[in-house]
């Protein structure tokens, strides 16, 4: 599992809560320290827990299933997802730009196992979700207004998509 956008690490602990309850998977994180991100509206969010540095929310016993890589997304996603070569979720809470968040999520799907999930925190912040899946013939799921959810079964066509080991 990969996860972009970590913060005081919220949704990271539900993730590695889910993740004691399955003999295995890990979670990969990445955000850069003192993370500040800008919507395509020139709207600012700053990470409050800067001094703290992401994830301080984090439990020590959910830590050994969780690596956490800083710095921005967009330069760390490519590496981590080329080194898994395949992935069951990407959780993607980084920063809200159209142009980010379509590079983020065609470097994911590319990776996604067959039957994997992509989720889109924020998701109503851009065109970048709604117009990915209209682009690749998905269906857009909403499971809040604002948390998109991209299922993709496996066909051929989408990228080093691989099917479940």
């Amino acid at each position: 599992m990969i996860e972009t956008g970590v913060a005081a690490g919220t949704s990271t602990v539900g993730i590695l809560s889910a993740l004691e309850a399955n003999p295995e998977g890990v979670l990969h994180s990445a955000d850069p320290p003192a993370a500040r991100y800008r919507t395509d509206a020139g709207e600012v969010w700053q990470d409050v827990s800067r001094s703290t540095g992401p994830g301080w929310l984090v439990p020590e016993r959910l830590k050994p299933r969780w690596t956490l890589h800083i710095g921005p997304s967009r330069l760390l996603s490519p590496e981590i997802l080329s080194s898994l070569q395949h992935i069951d979720l990407f959780y993607r809470d980084s920063e809200h730009t159209k142009p980010n968040m379509d590079f983020e999520l065609d470097e994911a799907v590319r990776y996604l196992n067959a039957d994997g999930c992509v989720l889109v925190d924020n998701s109503n912040w851009s065109t970048s979700f709604h117009d990915f899946c209209r682009h690749y013939s998905l269906e857009s799921i909403m499971l809040f207004p604002f948390l998109g959810v991209i299922r993709k079964p496996y066909r051929a066509g989408l990228g080093r998509v691989r099917n479940a080991v």
